[in-house]
């Protein structure tokens, strides 16, 4: 992919500003979901809700917010918000998840789809990765800790497993199972948008938009999910091609990230 500018085009007065799923914002950038932001600042969530809000663009919450929903939503006032969604291997606590969406105003749900496990994160494991015990999660622990909930997904001797809370976290928490049916599922309990986060292939786009999702953010998850994959741009191209051949009126919106 390279760019190619125009030459000779008025550029006294321009205009970045678009629509994203019905809402109008002056730029054509999300904050996209990042776990435990108070590792980075106090202020965490909070910190960067206020960013967004000032430049009037859209953040995405994500499930392992280190700020609870119901905090987030105050400090929103009224400002547009996504929330980003692990499935948990309790759907329950998933379908709870959804509620809160609702209670709080996120209009978009935000499915990571890419992250049935974790990926095998080198740096965590040698720096012996431990969430503070500061952090509140009880909107997806039901007021425990992340690592003391269910056992893990996975058959690996104890010993055998990588010294990380989020490792073990996602191991002991996060559904392996999710498929397809489970967006059917999601549709069928709330009236949310619902976009797919991780999309690769140009298949699974078109399946996509099938099932008449709103929307797929065509990520690698940073790169490190998988650290094979090629990078969002590249995957970009093919992707929006072959759904604009599909239909070339689709409602379906189509997001990059970067990473």
């Amino acid at each position: 992919f390279r760019s190619l500018p125009r030459i000779l085009k008025n550029v006294n007065k321009t205009d970045l500003s678009l629509n994203l799923l019905g809402e109008k914002f002056p730029m054509p950038i999300i904050l996209a979901p990042t776990a435990m932001q108070k590792l980075c600042h106090p202020e965490g969530e909070l910190g960067v809700l206020r960013a967004a809000k000032s430049r009037g663009v859209l953040m995405c919450l994500s499930t392992i917010s280190s700020t609870p929903m119901v905090e987030v939503a105050k400090e929103a006032k009224g400002h547009p918000m996504w929330f980003q969604l692990y499935v948990k291997t309790d759907r329950k606590m998933t379908q709870k998840l959804v509620r809160y969406c609702e209670k709080y105003g996120f209009s978009t749900i935000v499915v990571t789809v890419d992250a049935p496990v974790l990926g095998y994160r080198e740096r965590d494991f040698m720096i012996k990765f431990s969430i503070p015990k500061t952090f509140n999660y009880k909107d997806i622990t039901d007021d425990k800790k992340p690592t003391e909930n269910a056992q893990s997904n996975t058959n690996a001797k104890k010993n055998d497993k990588p010294n990380s809370e989020l490792f073990s976290f996602f191991d002991s928490n996060m559904e392996t199972t999710i498929d397809w049916e489970f967006i059917t599922w999601l549709r069928s309990i709330t009236k949310l948008k619902i976009v797919l986060k991780g999309v690769h292939r140009v298949d699974d786009a078109l399946r996509a938009m099938d099932m008449a999702v709103d929307g797929i953010i065509v990520s690698n998850h940073g790169g490190r999910q998988l650290d094979t994959v090629p990078s969002t741009i590249e995957m970009l191209v093919p992707i929006a091609k072959a759904i604009k051949r599909r239909d070339p009126n689709h409602k379906m919106e189509i997001y990059v990230d970067g990473g």
